[in-house]
């Protein structure tokens, strides 16, 4: 085992650790259901294609979420400083990338692609028959291994699931100050945060907050009149057809009745709809005028 007691508890390497998550791009996530401080390879889930004890991570581009939450509900993210530190040449930090095999999942539409990251004097890959995909130096953050990884996150598969086991050579993983940087979501209107941590994943967090954010600040449809700008909100109705009829009615009783009225046409004398309880009896009082005051009907 490598003595990190002073790499990783000193203030420069928490410093660039914390510069780290700020950084934009790929993401190399651990998925473990350990809580403790150290992560030994011997942890990760034994594969029938590789022989050595290597730390899985998922390769995750920068806009997605985490997948595979059924290795582990603990996120721990694993940053180029990790390689620098596992490298056994302090003057190399060069890493080789090799495509194991590549599968079907479960899911239609799901592609699983497995890779082995080991480092570039290592025997893990001898007489494996992997597919050799190119060398990787941590120096230049993770740029190198994201060109290389670019083409199988865009192969034409509904999605692509990339899976990297890293050969540490035995050793471990320091998670005391290498927790994944969480993705928090924020109401717009009131400021309240959700953050993946408090989820069973990240796109459970994103709901939450769209829930909240339609129970506690719903976007109502509001109706408002014309002429005296008064409004009728769907929140004070059933539905928002109720809320417009409201601020139809009130503008023809407020504003500008538009009344249908019915002449006589021997007297003249007006039977308006205002006056009666719809345009249909008013009508009909007229015609009942008609007959009763000049024989009309007879």
């Amino acid at each position: 085992k490598v003595d990190h007691s002073i790499e990783f508890h000193s203030p420069l390497y928490k410093t660039r650790r914390q510069h780290c998550h700020l950084i934009l791009g790929m993401r190399l996530v651990h998925r473990t259901g350990y809580w403790g401080q150290w992560i030994d390879p011997s942890l990760s889930p034994r594969d029938g294609e590789v022989n050595e004890d290597v730390i899985w991570v998922q390769a995750l581009q920068d806009h997605d979420n985490d997948c595979c939450p059924g290795f582990g509900p603990r996120s721990v993210q694993v940053v180029d400083q990790d390689f620098q530190q596992w490298c056994h040449d302090e003057y190399s930090d060069a890493w080789d990338l090799w495509l194991v095999s590549s599968n079907s999942g479960r899911s239609h539409g799901h592609r699983f692609w497995k890779f082995v990251l080991c480092m570039e004097d290592s025997s893990t890959a001898s007489g494996c028959g992997w597919h050799y995909v190119g060398t990787v130096n941590f120096s230049d953050d993770f740029d190198t291994l994201e060109d290389l990884l670019r083409d199988y996150w865009s192969a034409d598969f509904a999605r692509n699931h990339v899976h990297i086991g890293i050969d540490t050579s035995g050793q471990s993983l320091a998670s005391t100050y290498l927790h994944s940087p969480a993705r928090v979501w924020t109401c717009s209107d009131c400021g309240r945060e959700f953050s993946e941590t408090n989820y069973a994943d990240a796109a459970a967090a994103q709901r939450a907050c769209e829930q909240h954010e339609l129970d506690a600040h719903p976007v109502w449809d509001v109706y408002t009149c014309d002429d005296c700008g008064r409004t009728f909100s769907e929140e004070h109705y059933a539905h928002a057809f109720a809320a417009r009829n409201a601020r139809d009615q009130h503008q023809r009783n407020s504003h500008r009745p538009q009344w249908d009225v019915f002449e006589c046409d021997d007297c003249y004398r007006e039977f308006s709809e205002a006056d009666y309880s719809s345009s249909w009896a008013a009508e009909r009082a007229r015609d009942q005028h008609a007959a009763d005051a000049h024989g009309y009907g007879w």
